[in-house]
């Protein structure tokens, strides 16, 4: 599962890391310089202390700590216990520390150089420890090695600090053009407050964003909006041709009460017509008012509705192999009579038209109502879409303006729709 992740937390984490490994990097090399800067030191300082020391009558001198002799017989036990053999090169620094975490001075400490003067004389400065200093550290005294940490953490705090403060400061506009375009409603909304209703968002980037946004926002406003009139100007218009042809056809079988069977097939044929026009266009006539709360809510049951509709279309199946399964029981419903007689007249006939043999099932429990019809192996495999006409389209706009409980799925050889009318 894809686990969508904020962006201003992700800059935020990005940054975060690249700093704190910027400034890893640079403790490292800070720690690093300074170990070696203290071994150059320590260098300088036992060469010079081999070149100054005045030797007495057992060889022996100490200069600033350093201890310096002529012989490698006089070097003490501790320092060959880590240096038994003789140095060969003169200048070279041997040390060796133990008990160092690195953040303290090291518990035990051995230095060793042999330095050959200019006269040709071997002299060997050693410097050790070889046990814990009793003395405490002095109050208020920071080692380097910790000081160049808390310096580390110290600039990645700062930068943690300032990047809260970008972020807040970059993402409040962000997080305002968010709740706007969230928020923005169609209503009181026109050409002439389009510049009032676009706040500003301090940067011009946000800006550009929030006017694209309403840009395309009024945009689908105008095409709802011509959607909408077409659906009412169209289906009122409808209405009238639609209710000269019903009526022509009632007065055609008072004309002719004896039509003979070619007459008969055509005028059956223009009825069944007439009806799905009504029906159709009285779906689109009600998808285009914009208020649901104006239809008339009644009262009543929901069995009879269905057995009336399923007798009203059942010239649909006509000519066909198609057997009808009813079973209902007697439920009241309370909601606009005609919003459910259009609905279940787009679902029961979508039922008859995309079926030509087997059998429809028509079952309602309570305000629940199941339809299932067989199918064609070929119109399984035809896109649901394509295959079922503009009529489920209808009932599932219809279904959502209503807040009613709709469902379709295509099942193995069978089509089944399920409405609950609460």
């Amino acid at each position: 599962m894809k686990i969508n992740v904020s962006l201003r937390w992700y800059m935020l984490a990005l940054l975060l890391t690249l700093m704190v490994a910027i400034s890893a990097f640079f403790s490292w090399q800070a720690a690093t310089h300074f170990l070696s800067g203290f071994d150059v030191i320590t260098e300088s300082n036992m060469r010079n202390v081999a070149r100054e020391a005045q030797l007495n009558e057992r060889g022996y001198d100490k200069i600033i700590g350093y201890s310096v002799v002529n012989n490698w017989q006089h070097i003490p036990p501790a320092i060959k216990a880590h240096f038994p053999n003789q140095p060969e090169q003169s200048g070279t620094l041997l040390k060796k520390f133990d008990d160092w975490i690195y953040f303290a001075p090291p518990e035990k400490f051995y230095l060793l150089m042999m330095v050959e003067l200019r006269n040709g004389e071997l002299r060997y400065v050693y410097r050790y420890r070889d046990k814990p200093p009793q003395q405490p550290r002095q109050f208020g005294s920071i080692d380097p090695m910790v000081k160049i940490l808390l310096w580390g953490i110290g600039i990645v705090l700062v930068f943690w600090l300032l990047l809260l403060m970008m972020l807040r400061s970059i993402g409040k506009p962000i997080v305002a053009l968010q709740y706007w375009a969230k928020n923005l409603s169609a209503k009181d909304l026109s050409d002439s407050s389009t510049q009032q209703a676009l706040p500003d968002f301090r940067y011009s980037e946000l800006n550009s964003l929030a006017s694209i946004i309403l840009a395309a926002f009024l945009k689908v406003k105008k095409t709802l909006q011509r959607e909408q009139e077409f659906l009412s100007y169209a289906s009122h218009e409808l209405r009238t041709p639609i209710a000269i042809i019903r009526s022509n056809c009632a007065l055609l079988e008072k004309v002719t009460p004896e039509p003979s069977q070619q007459e008969l097939a055509i005028r059956q044929r223009l009825q069944r017509a007439s009806l799905t026009m009504k029906d159709m266009t009285e779906t689109l006539l009600w998808l285009s008012r914009e208020q649901e709360e104006s239809l008339p809510v009644e009262a009543f049951d929901l069995a009879e509705l269905i057995e009336l509709l399923g007798n009203e279309l059942a010239y649909l199946l006509q000519g066909k192999e198609v057997s009808v399964q009813l079973n209902t029981e007697s439920f009241t419903v309370t909601a606009s009579k005609v919003a459910c007689r259009i609905l279940l007249t787009n679902l029961i006939r979508n039922a008859f038209q995309h079926s030509f043999s087997g059998e429809v099932f028509i079952q309602q429990q309570a305000g629940r109502v199941e339809i299932t019809n067989s199918l064609e192996a070929e119109q399984v495999n035809v896109n649901a879409e394509l295959g079922f006409g503009l009529g489920l389209k209808l009932t599932s706009t219809l279904a959502k303006k209503f807040n009613w409980q709709y469902q379709r799925q295509i099942e193995e050889q069978n089509h089944k729709v399920v409405i609950d009318f609460g």
